[in-house]
């Protein structure tokens, strides 16, 4: 019997869901902290391998190395000032001592005797001396209660601060001023240059596209002519084909016509051994057939070999009318003289069955001498119609290997020209190439510059800027000394001074 599954208890389904869940975000959590530390690392990577990084890092340091220069600077500066108002101060406070002492010295004070003035006067000089003194004394207090109130002061303090602070920015401002006067001028003279430049760039520009036009032109003047030698060559390879084509026909010709001679030879000797057989017959009535027979026989060979001589077609190719119209008038009176020939033959064939024998002896003599002419008549013929064919045969064939000859020279020189225009259109294409790589060059150098100009021009706004708020700083600072000088004038306590700090 199968056991039965306990059933799972609410707790425990809530522990294994908790559980489960546990376990769901600490994977998650595992994987945000896997892609977030990469993402970290890609970021700091990209921005340690990037050039902006370096870019940033070297201005902090200029800017670092700037401001602790200026530090430096007024570091210097307020020593001086502070050496400087030292001095001023003892000067002051000597100066004062010997103008008191003198005004208690005086002669005039000496020469008047208290018994030459009367009582009345001297009771109003005394009036008036002690007023001053206690007008001096309120003053001196006045003063004494403004310096204290003046030291305790954070705002003065500050102020005071600032000022002497401003102070060096007044030295500065002047030295600015200058270097702003130079920079102005060195900026005159770089837009001038940029002036010059610039025209000569754009005639180096319409010079260079002048160029540019007269290489594209050349360069279709070359496409132009190797398409034409292209053509042409095509033209000579075309025909020249022909021309191996004829010259293939004529080498046929040329063997059939030697096979031809060879056979007109053949025929020739077997006619020889026909007729040296014929003389070892003695009857003169069976040699005059056999002749007969012989003669037939041998015009049906030559009419044969005369056929094939006019299949040739060789009179088509003859140039010569007269010689062509000759050959034809041969090769076709060969023909006829043939046929007449054999019809006599046959006619003479027929009479030799009537001839006696008694006759036959004085018949063959008398025939032998017309066949004897006739057949010479037919050889000269012949031997004419094949000297001719043959000359002829080889005529084409030497004026087809000629013609062949001179339309390789002539496709040799084509292919050579063609070559020499490649070449030059592959050096202007070259050249092309090298002056986009000068112009790409250029006008990265070009961007560059102006780059490097806009971010000076950048430098000098911001120069400027500068250069008038501490401009504002010095009016402010002349209202402000001009305000203390005319408060301590109506005291009566200040020695006006040409310096530009007022330190109490």
């Amino acid at each position: 019997m199968a056991t039965r599954r306990r059933p799972i208890s609410r707790e425990e389904q809530i522990i294994r869901k908790r559980e489960k869940e546990y376990q769901h975000q600490k994977f998650w959590g595992d994987q945000q902290k896997y892609y977030d530390w990469w993402d970290k690392t890609n970021t700091k990577y990209e921005e340690w391998t990037s050039p902006r990084y370096y870019d940033t890092n070297t201005q902090l340091v200029k800017q670092m190395q700037m401001e602790k220069a200026v530090q430096e600077m007024k570091e210097v500066r307020r020593n001086k000032l502070r050496k400087l108002f030292e001095e001023e101060r003892k000067s002051w406070e000597i100066e004062l001592m010997v103008h008191k002492e003198k005004e208690f010295m005086s002669p005039r004070s000496s020469r008047e005797r208290p018994d030459d003035i009367p009582t009345e006067i001297l009771k109003q000089v005394h009036e008036g001396i002690k007023e001053r003194e206690q007008e001096k004394r309120k003053k001196e207090a006045e003063l004494r209660l403004y310096h204290q109130w003046r030291n305790n002061n954070s705002f003065i303090q500050e102020y005071e601060r600032a000022h002497r602070t401003k102070d060096l920015k007044l030295s500065w401002l002047h030295q600015q001023m200058e270097k702003r006067k130079r920079r102005e001028k060195e900026q005159a003279e770089e837009k001038k240059m940029i002036l010059e430049r610039d025209e000569r760039m754009k005639s180096e520009k319409e010079r260079e596209e002048q160029r540019r036009e007269e290489v594209k032109r050349r360069n279709r003047e070359l496409k132009e002519i190797i398409d034409k030698q292209v053509e042409e060559i095509k033209i000579r390879q075309e025909i020249t084909e022909k021309l191996r084509i004829k010259e293939d026909e004529e080498l046929k010709r040329k063997i059939e016509l030697a096979e031809l001679e060879e056979r007109q030879r053949q025929i020739n000797k077997i006619a020889e051994q026909r007729e040296l057989a014929l003389f070892n017959i003695r009857q003169y009535k069976i040699k005059l057939k056999q002749k007969s027979k012989n003669i037939q026989e041998n015009l049906i060979e030559q009419e044969e070999i005369m056929k094939r001589l006019k299949n040739l077609e060789i009179t088509q190719k003859i140039e010569d009318e007269k010689l062509k119209n000759d050959l034809k008038e041969s090769i076709e009176g060969y023909l006829k003289i043939s046929e007449q020939q054999k019809k006599l033959e046959k006619l003479r064939d027929k009479q030799l069955q009537f001839l006696f024998d008694s006759e036959a002896q004085v018949m063959y003599e008398r025939q032998s001498e017309i066949w004897k002419k006739e057949e010479e008549s037919r050889k000269k013929l012949a031997q004419d119609v094949l000297t001719t064919i043959a000359e002829q045969i080889e005529n084409n064939y030497k004026k087809n290997r000629e013609e062949q000859e001179e339309l390789i020279k002539e496709r040799e020189l084509l292919m050579k020209m063609t070559e020499e225009y490649n070449e030059e259109l592959v050096k202007l294409e070259e050249e092309e190439k090298l002056d986009k790589l000068r112009r790409k060059k250029g006008l990265d150098e070009e961007v560059k510059k102006k780059q490097e100009t806009k971010k000076n021009l950048e430098e000098n706004d911001k120069l400027k800027k500068i250069t008038e708020e501490l401009e504002r700083a010095k009016i402010e600072e002349e209202m402000l000394k001009r305000e203390i000088m005319h408060l301590h004038r109506g005291q009566g306590l200040c020695r006006p001074s040409g310096r530009s700090n007022i330190i109490f």
